[in-house]
């Protein structure tokens, strides 16, 4: 597999089976995670296993079928999930798809 260290990326329908599956190989290979699936607190706890990886994770809802969740998702996925952020600043989580790190 090509080195996926510190790359990002999305992964659709993450909150069961297969998408869980393939969330936690490309978090095992080295990525951060943004987990779209259309109920975003199904995703928390997979989001809260990545991170426990020491990878950083984002749970967002999308409906993929909607155009307007879909920018929505790649939007609040690039500014969630940068690979400069340590993991420990991911569990600051504002609700709104942003996240904030200690103290702020």
């Amino acid at each position: 597999m090509k080195n996926l260290q510190d790359r990002v990326a999305i992964v659709t329908g993450a909150s069961r089976g297969l998408g869980t599956y393939i969330a936690k190989e490309l978090a095992g290979a080295g990525c951060h995670l943004v987990l779209a699936a259309r109920t975003a607190p199904a995703l928390e706890s997979l989001a809260e296993e990545i991170r426990g990886m020491g990878r950083r994770a984002l749970a967002v809802a999308c409906d993929v079928a909607d155009a307007d969740s879909r920018r929505s998702l790649v939007s609040r996925g690039a500014g969630g999930v940068r690979a400069d952020r340590h993991p420990r600043e991911q569990r600051g989580h504002r609700g709104d798809g942003a996240l904030r790190g200690p103290g702020r």
